[in-house]
This record gives structure tokens, C-alpha cells and sequence, in this order.
């Protein structure tokens, strides 16, 4: 059975629920929640607290480690203190953390200015549309522009339809060049540059023709081509190489296929992939034969079992992995088991092929029980020397236990690590922040924020080993071997505009040379060039050129091919097929070939460390570069997760979170301490979806508004969820529609004044945000007929769009009410119907006064002395009623406005009375099911 009655989680979690305190304006000033490791154990509350300003705006936060404190010593500070507006806009954030942030805005709304702690100013240009044209930095005294965006004028190609889009981005990491777009305003091409290796900060001031000194000659070109529906159905890479993909009549990914350049015929992928009828993926074949087949519980569409096989072949077993799952009630997992590998005894141990878990009454982990090679010793940024070759593990693996211990800001403090070889590892935490570091003799609190800078970035990963860190705070340089008198072994890294790693630059001494690895990451493929220098004299040799293709669409097996044009290994074929697959979390446990034939093995502890790791030859485990969920291991142990790197070892990041406290006032911890369950994505937020029961151009707007935001801050843009393709067929349809309307300005101006109305007291949006929403809205992936419903897991959260009012059952299309109306029933119908787990936790209902309560007439007439209940609470006692009894259902008090479309706006609800509106997260309130 999949979900299971955990006796001991049920008493441990028993009476500890979570409370919200309000204020009479409505606001949350308290949340108390309650924990314990151990039925046995007393519980502890915990009270997190907040206060506001008169206005309604939040002053304060903090968590109940120094809420307790404060209350001994009332100068401890809190987590966060904010100086806002009038507006409500965060002029001043100074947090415990991350340090001070200072910004200022333009009458639009634009964020012109900033200064962080490390005296690291920024500053933006706009264009008369508000287009962002540059960015100029002062980082310790040095003045530089590090973004130039240059946009196509009405006198461009409309054959390539250039106008009003970007043409050419001048970034940290170098220059591209969008030469043409789709009629869906989605590139066709795209051309990169590379900033020079000797240049680590871009300066694009002066003339343009100036600027191309600092790139490098090589001109790489990808091309794109999409279907009418927006879908990409190819993409060729700058090596020629072409990624294809079919998709069935709903939509969904039925096949593709890959097509290396000078090759005529493209070999399969995937060759075959069925769904049900609530959208999960049944049973898929990859282009090597290997098969997956999926079970999936009746009750809570969980996983409950998987099967991966591959062709029979002498000597060799068909079966790759057999696993099982089970859960608690909640969802969290319990066990998970394999059934395709043996037990074995080693040194009087039964070592089983299988995890088990078990948490507190908060959900985090507290115990991990498992399997890892019996030479592993301690963990540390290096992995484990691997079993060589595979399948030799007989009295290489022995059993393992792990004990967690979190303080009340949720920081891992300690793991006991019981096996082999027993040790605690101990964190220490600072005194007023989040920031720790391991444990060292005589260490005390009051000493680790000397191991951070003033914006919270870790100082050196262990002594000796420094870390640099750019004027965005992004990581700039590690190194692994500091040298007095001759060069480092080090690491240096670029980032786009958008804040993605471009390139990697790895240098090393060895006995004579100097040897750098290079690596340029593009659209579908990595470029890793490895060049050998004598140190005393001489030119530089290329010793190996690596092309990596990663190929996405490929089921759950993830594609990474291998084509070497120079430097081949002898015991590794050229164009090497490398099909991953992975766990819940995406992390890569076994790598199968062309063949079918295993290349490496890797088993993972709860946060990222590597337990068991074996491969065929020496060889194959220097070129295994996907990891633990899914990322990219760097030659330093950290992990690359877009926005942040993560320490595995230290079982944190190395820096706050960029978003903020989106996931809590401790911007360091790591999905909640939950790291079997959750993921993080992008190392700065859950992912979130929205559900449209309205496809009009109202409900096009408000989706638009939302995701326009998001890209413009670097998150990333919520998934569309449609009833069915009805939908979002009419939701496209419109959507030509509002774009069409825009481009005429008579019409964008009639637009943009009817939006002014909505937003009172806030910063209007401009034409600018508006259409690059409009038309970046088509890249986003729209999914129809409920295929993402039962794949969501309780690190996601779904949004529900629409329009209505205090206490309603009904929600509709338009401000107006009298377009089309859904019963609120019938949306908690099509989430169950669609497969939506019945543990599932987090829904934020969006429409107006959604948590507001009103006084109707009781029965016989006359005096109004009955409340009748928000449509929120409404809406999760019918979710309970279908079955969805853990889930809370997040409402919002007051009239809701789209501010969403300029990056620093905030979605505001206005508040009964009141004439300055409030942030939205600041309106909220969170419901549960009323059950019998």
C-alpha cells in the first residue's frame, strides 16, 4: 500500500496545530506552530511575529529563535525590518541575513537605484516606453556599465517581425543577438558571443563598435521552430545538431528524436509514451529499448510503484529498477525500496536496497536510514571513491543512520551520522541571523558572522579555500588551492542579464602545465574545451573538445550525448549516449547507454551527498556531470542551481535566498528541511501554477500580469492549467486578440487607460512591460485537459484565477459579474476529477474578498445577524468534502488590483476603508476544511 497509517507520525503530529493571530484590521501579527521529534517529547511552540505600521505595511518579522531572545534582551534585533512607502514600496529592507537594501523608484514604478551593505550601487536606464536600456554598476569605487539593450525601432524588418523586440543584449557574460522572431513574438535565432576570459567584469561604455574588443571571435547561432500552437517541435543547436519533438492531439509530448550534425538519420529517443486519462505517464519507451511502467495510487494519485526494464541479453539482468514508495497520510515520504537489486551481508549487516525516513511534527526530516559504499568516511565537498567496476559492491556497501537536529529557526544543527564510520558533524549558528558554518574547536556564535560579507555571502568554503563574490552578489570565483607566488587552482564564473551561468572557466597547476577546462553553456548544449600550457614557456595546446547535448524531451530518461572532436577516451565510444534516470527528485541514479548497458551507479543521502557511487571504468566517472536533483556538480563539491550554488556537505547555501523570504524567514535553509519530499528548482522558490477557470481576455490579462512580473524579477513564470483545450484554444484566441490591440497605439492607449483605473493610488504599468508580457506569454509552457493536475507535489502551489466577492459561491469571468460564472463546487470538481493528489496542500484563491466574511439576514427577515462564511473557507470545506482533507486554501481580503505588470510593483488588495492599499501577501488568510 502507498499511503500508509504511520502510528508514530500520527501521535508525534497530534494536537500540534498551526494558528494564525490577527489583528482587527484583518492582518497576521502571530503564527504559532508547535513541534516535537518524539511523541514522548514535550511540545515546543513556536510564535513567529510581525508588526505593521498605521498605513497597514509590514514593519517587522521574526522567528521564534529570536523572539525568545527579544524577550530576554529586548535589544536583539528581528529578522527584518522594512521602511516602505506611502505606496507600500520596500525602501529600506535590513535584514539579519542578507544585510541592507536600499532602492528608489521612478514615477512608473522602476527600480532606478540601489545600494546594498557591501556599498555596491546599481543603477537602471529606461527608454520614453520604460524599456530597460542599461545597467550601470560602482562596486568598490569602480564606476562601469555592465548592460547594454539595444530594440528594434518601427523601421525594422517586419519580415523577421523585429519590431518593438529586443536585438541585441549586451550582458555580463558577453553579447546576443535575436535577428528574427516568430509571429508569437518567440525567437527563431539566436546568435551568442562570449565575454574574452581575461575580462571578468563587462563595461559597455562608449560607442558600440568599441564594445566587440572584448568578445571573443567564435559566433555561435542556435535556431528554433514551433508549431501553431506556440510548442517547440526542433531546436538546432550551434553545432548543427537537431533536438525534435512530436506532440499528441492533447498536446502532450508523444515522441522525438535527435539528429547529430553530419549525420543523415536521427535516432529515437523516445519512441513511445502513453497516458491516463488524468494525464500521468503510464508506461514510455526510450530510443535505447528501456521501458518504464508506472502504478500510481487510486486515492492520491501518488506514485506507488516503478518498473524499468530493458532488453533481454546474456548475461545480464532485464530489470533496472523495481522501486516501490510509501507515505504518510501528509505525503511525505516514508520508504522507498528496490526490488531489481540484492540484499546483501556485509561484515554482519543485512543491507537492505532501500531508504527509510521519518520526520517531526513540523515535517522535517529526523531520521534517515540507508545504504552507502563502506569506504566513504566522512562527508566532504569530494565524493566517495567509486566501486570500480559495477556490480563488485559485495562487502563495499554497509548500512547507514542519520540523525537531524534543527534549532528554532529552523537551521540543521547537527547530523549524527551512525555506520561504518560513526561522526556529528555540528553547525554553528550565529547569534542574531541564520548564517552558520561547521563547528570548529573554539568556535563561538559571536564569531561566525566573520565567516560572511555584509550581504550574508559565505567567506571561504573550508580554510584556504576563498570565495569571490560579484557586485549582484552572485558567485564570481572559488578556489580550491591558494598559492603564494604562482598561480591558483580556481574557478571563475560569467552570468547573463538574467543571472544563468554562461561560463565556466576551471584552472589548475600540475607538475610543468597549467591546465584550464572551459565550458560554455548554450541552448541544448555545453561546449567543454580542456587546454594544456607549459609553465615555462610555450604555446598553449588544446588536449580536448567536448560537445555536451542535452536533450530534454526525453521522458524521465534525461539525454546527455557526448561528441568529442578531439581527446576521445579510449575506453569510451564517441557519441556516447548517456539516458539518466532519476529519482523523485530528479537526482540521477543509474546512466544507462545506447545499449542499454549501465555506465555509473549513484545513490544520494537526504541533502545531497553522495552514499554510494560506482561506475564501469575510471573513465566514465570523470564525465558524469548531472547530479543530485538534477544539477550540475562543479569541480569545488558545490551544485549549480541557477539563482545559487548549494553546499551538499553543509546542507545549506552559500548566500541568502535572492527572492527573498518566500519560503521563510531563514533564507538559508534548504526546502524546508524536508529534502526527501520537496526540491528546489532554481535555489529561490517553489514552483506555482495557475488554474483559469475563464478564458476571456479579462482572465488573459490577469494571467499575464502575474507572469510579466515574475519574468522581469528573474522567477520563473506559473504554468497555465486549462479545464480543457476548449479553453485554452479561446484563452489563445483572445490572446491574438489583446496583442493585436496593443500594437495599434489608439488601441494601447485605450488599454493602458482602462488598466489606470484599476490601479488607484499605484504606479501605472507601461506599454513596454505589457507587450513583452503579451508576448512572452506564448514561450510559457500551457498545458490543457488537466495533464500537469496529478504530477503536482507538495512543493508546488496553485493559484486559482477569477472574480467575485465577500462570501460568494460562485466565481466569474469579469468584474462585472455578468459574464460566465463557475460554482465554486464545480472548480473543486474539475481539480479532483482532473487527478489533483488528495494530499494536496497548497491553493491560493485570487479573486476578490475571497477571505472577507459579511453579515446576511437571518431567517424570518429583518436584522443582518448571521455571518456567512468567506468563499474561501467555502471553497476548502468542499475540497475536504472531495477528499482533500490536508489541503489550506490561502484567501484575500479586500478588492484585488493587477499591479503585476512592472517588476516592482506588488499585487495589492485594498482593504475595506481603507485608501492605501495593502501587499497582497499582507491580506492573507489561510483556511482549512471544517470536517465532520
Amino acid at each position: 500500500m502507498t499511503t500508509i497509517a504511520d502510528a508514530s507520525t500520527a501521535q508525534r503530529c497530534q494536537g500540534t496545530p498551526t494558528l494564525s493571530v490577527v489583528d482587527n484590521r484583518g492582518l497576521a501579527v502571530r503564527s504559532v506552530q508547535y513541534n516535537r521529534t518524539t511523541a514522548e517529547n514535550p511540545l515546543d511552540e513556536l510564535i513567529t511575529q510581525q508588526t505593521y505600521s498605521e498605513l497597514g505595511h509590514l514593519t517587522t518579522s521574526i522567528d521564534p529563535r529570536l523572539l525568545a531572545e527579544q524577550q530576554l534582551d529586548p535589544s536583539v534585533p528581528p529578522n527584518f525590518l522594512y521602511l516602505t512607502s506611502l505606496s507600500g514600496r520596500e525602501l529600506q529592507v535590513h535584514s539579519q541575513d542578507a544585510g541592507d537594501r536600499l532602492a528608489l523608484y521612478d514615477v512608473e514604478g522602476g527600480v532606478v537605484w540601489q545600494q546594498d551593505s557591501r556599498d555596491q550601487q546599481l543603477s537602471r536606464t529606461f527608454d520614453t516606453l520604460h524599456r530597460l536600456t542599461s545597467i550601470s554598476e560602482v562596486s568598490e569605487g569602480v564606476s562601469r556599465v555592465s548592460e547594454r539593450l539595444i530594440y528594434a525601432d518601427a523601421t525594422a524588418s517586419s519580415e523577421a517581425n523585429q519590431r518593438g523586440q529586443l536585438l541585441q543584449s549586451y550582458s555580463p557574460a558577453g553579447l546576443t543577438l535575436t535577428p528574427s522572431y516568430s509571429i508569437t513574438g518567440q525567437p527563431l535565432s539566436s546568435q551568442q558571443q562570449f565575454l574574452r576570459d581575461d575580462i571578468l567584469h563587462s563595461d559597455w561604455l562608449g560607442a558600440e563598435s568599441d564594445w566587440w574588443e572584448a568578445l571573443t571571435p567564435d559566433t555561435y547561432l542556435t535556431r528554433w521552430a514551433y508549431d501553431a500552437l506556440g510548442q517547440q517541435v526542433q531546436l538546432t543547436d550551434a553545432q548543427n545538431n537537431q533536438q525534435r519533438q512530436r506532440f499528441n492531439i492533447a498536446g502532450q509530448l508523444a515522441a522525438s528524436e535527435l539528429l547529430l550534425a553530419g549525420q543523415t538519420t536521427p535516432k529515437a529517443v523516445l519512441q513511445a509514451i502513453d497516458y491516463s486519462a488524468a494525464g500521468q505517464v503510464l508506461h514510455e519507451e526510450a530510443g535505447n529499448g528501456v521501458v518504464t511502467d508506472y502504478v500510481y495510487e487510486p486515492q492520491t494519485q501518488r506514485l506507488s510503484s516503478l518498473t524499468t526494464t530493458r532488453p533481454a541479453q546474456s548475461g545480464r539482468a532485464i530489470q533496472l529498477q523495481a522501486l516501490t514508495y510509501q507515505y504518510d497520510p501528509i505525503g511525505n515520504l516514508l520508504a522507498i525500496n528496490d526490488a531489481a537489486k540484492a540484499i546483501r551481508y556485509t561484515r554482519n549487516q543485512r543491507v537492505v536496497p532501500g531508504n527509510q525516513y521519518t520526520y517531526d511534527a513540523l515535517y522535517q526530516l529526523c531520521q534517515a536510514c540507508g545504504r552507502e559504499n563502506a569506504n566513504a568516511g566522512q562527508q566532504t565537498q569530494a565524493l566517495p571513491p567509486a566501486i570500480v567496476p559495477l556490480w563488485q559492491e559485495a562487502g563495499e556497501l554497509t548500512n547507514y543512520t542519520r540523525t537531524y537536529t534543527y534549532d528554532r529557526a529552523n537551521n540543521l544543527t547537527a547530523i549524527q551520522h551512525v555506520g561504518l564510520h560513526p561522526y556529528t558533524q555540528q553547525m554553528l549558528v550565529a547569534s542574531t541571523s541564520n548564517r552558520a558554518v561547521q563547528q570548529t574547536l573554539g568556535l563561538t556564535p559571536q564569531d561566525v558572522d566573520g565567516f560572511f560579507d555584509a550581504c550574508g555571502n559565505l567567506q571561504q568554503l573550508t580554510a584556504g579555500q576563498p570565495l569571490t563574490w560579484d557586485s549582484r552578489n552572485q558567485l564570481l570565483r572559488t578556489t580550491q588551492v591558494l598559492r603564494s607566488g604562482s598561480d591558483d587552482d580556481c574557478e571563475v564564473y560569467w552570468y547573463d542579464g538574467a543571472g544563468q551561468r554562461a561560463t565556466k572557466l576551471g584552472t589548475t597547476l600540475t607538475s610543468g602545465t597549467t591546465r584550464t577546462q572551459r565550458v560554455r553553456y548554450l541552448p541544448g548544449l555545453e561546449l567543454r574545451q580542456t587546454e594544456q600550457t607549459p609553465n615555462e614557456g610555450g604555446s598553449m595546446s588544446v588536449t580536448e573538445r567536448l560537445q555536451v547535448i542535452q536533450f530534454d524531451a526525453a521522458g524521465r530518461l534525461a539525454l546527455r550525448v557526448l561528441h568529442w572532436e578531439q581527446g576521445q577516451p579510449e575506453s569510451i565510444d564517441n557519441d556516447q549516449y548517456r539516458y539518466s534516470l532519476d529519482d523523485q527528485l530528479g537526482s540521477s541514479l543509474l546512466e544507462v547507454d545506447q545499449q542499454a548497458d549501465i555506465l555509473t551507479w549513484e545513490e544520494y543521502f537526504p541533502f545531497g551527498g553522495t552514499a554510494v557511487w560506482s561506475a564501469r571504468n575510471e573513465s566514465e566517472t570523470q564525465y558524469k556531470f548531472v547530479r543530485y536533483s538534477g544539477k550540475e556538480r562543479d569541480a569545488t563539491g558545490l551544485y549549480y542551481y541557477g539563482f545559487r550554488y548549494y553546499a551538499p556537505w553543509l546542507s545549506r547555501w552559500l548566500n541568502p535566498d535572492p527572492a527573498g523570504t518566500i519560503d521563510g524567514l531563514n533564507l538559508f535553509g534548504m526546502v524546508g528541511n524536508n529534502p526527501t519530499t520537496f526540491k528546489d528548482d532554481s535555489g529561490n522558490q517553489k514552483t506555482g501554477y495557475i488554474f483559469s477557470p475563464f478564458s476571456n481576455e479579462d482572465a488573459v490579462k490577469m494571467v499575464i500580469g502575474d507572469n510579466a512580473q515574475r519574468r522581469l524579477r528573474g522567477k520563473m513564470t506559473r504554468t497555465i492549467i486549462f479545464e480543457n483545450q476548449f479553453r485554452e484554444a479561446e484563452f489563445l484566441q483572445n490572446l491574438e486578440k489583446l496583442k493585436a490591440d496593443i500594437s495599434s497605439p489608439i488601441n494601447n492607449a485605450i488599454f493602458i487607460s482602462g488598466l489606470l483605473k484599476r490601479y488607484g493610488n499605484n504606479p501605472d504599468p507601461t506599454f513596454d512591460a505589457i507587450a513583452e508580457a503579451v508576448n512572452d506569454i506564448r514561450t510559457y509552457s500551457i498545458d490543457s485537459e488537466n495533464n500537469i493536475l496529478p504530477q503536482l507535489g507538495p512543493d508546488t502551489k496553485l493559484y486559482i484565477e477569477g472574480h467575485g466577492s465577500a462570501g460568494s459561491d460562485t466565481i466569474s469571468a469579469d468584474r462585472c459579474a455578468d459574464g460566465d460564472r463557475i460554482a465554486i463546487y464545480d472548480v473543486g470538481g474539475i481539480l479532483s476529477e482532473g487527478g489533483l493528489p488528495k494530499d494536496y496542500q497548497d491553493i491560493r484563491v485570487l479573486w476578490c474578498q475571497s477571505a472577507d466574511t459579511i453579515q446576511e439576514a437571518a431567517s424570518g427577515g429583518g436584522q443582518l445577524n448571521v455571518k456567512k462564511s468567506a468563499s474561501a473557507q467555502k471553497f476548502a470545506d468542499i475540497l475536504g468534502e472531495l477528499g482533500f482533507s490536508n489541503v489550506e486554501v490561502t484567501g484575500y481580503k479586500g478588492i484585488g488590483y493587477y499591479s503585476g505588470y512592472t517588476k516592482d510593483n506588488h499585487m495589492r488588495q485594498r482593504l475595506p476603508g481603507d485608501s492605501i492599499d495593502t501587499r497582497r501577501k499582507d491580506a492573507k488568510q489561510i483556511f482549512k476544511a471544517n470536517l465532520p
